[in-house]
């Protein structure tokens, strides 16, 4: 592994759906290196081939540019369009099959390959919840308010 210290290094964030998990994943790990910039971009919803070929361009131009192969970390649960964009120059990270092949192991049963099972799409009373806390925090916002507190 080469070791590169005092740059600044691109790292990609990508998703099926909205990239709230490898961003999260990602940032998590990559705090442990507080020598080095990162230059964040994420690219959600990449669902389609047509999707992950513009993502793959994006990947490379970031390798031409820089010289350093970005990294990427993938929560991309579509087989082909992972297979596509591990292809292009970067170091990829793929968070699901890191821990799912284990779990899968584990439990002794296969993993839905879903996106956006986590974000409250199964559990909708949890999903309304979700929204109304955001709706109630914006309407008391600065004190706006007060009389809901």
């Amino acid at each position: 592994m080469t070791e590169i210290s005092d740059k600044q290094r691109t790292v990609f964030f990508i998703s099926s759906n909205t990239g709230i998990t490898a961003d999260t994943m990602g940032m998590g790990l990559l705090s442990q290196f507080d020598h080095i910039s990162f230059n964040r971009i994420t690219l959600p919803f990449i669902n389609t081939v047509d999707k992950a070929k513009t993502a793959v361009k994006q990947i490379n131009d970031a390798f031409k540019e820089a010289g350093i192969p970005p990294i990427v970390f993938s929560t991309l649960v579509d087989d082909d369009i992972r297979r596509l964009v591990m292809k292009c120059h970067c170091e990829f990270i793929d968070v699901f099959d890191v821990f799912l092949g284990y779990l899968e192991k584990i439990l002794g049963a296969a993993s839905s390959h879903t996106a956006g099972r986590y974000h409250g799409r199964n559990d909708i009373a949890e999903h309304d919840s979700r929204i109304e806390a955001i709706d109630y925090s914006f309407g008391c916002d600065d004190g706006v308010a007060t009389r809901n507190y």
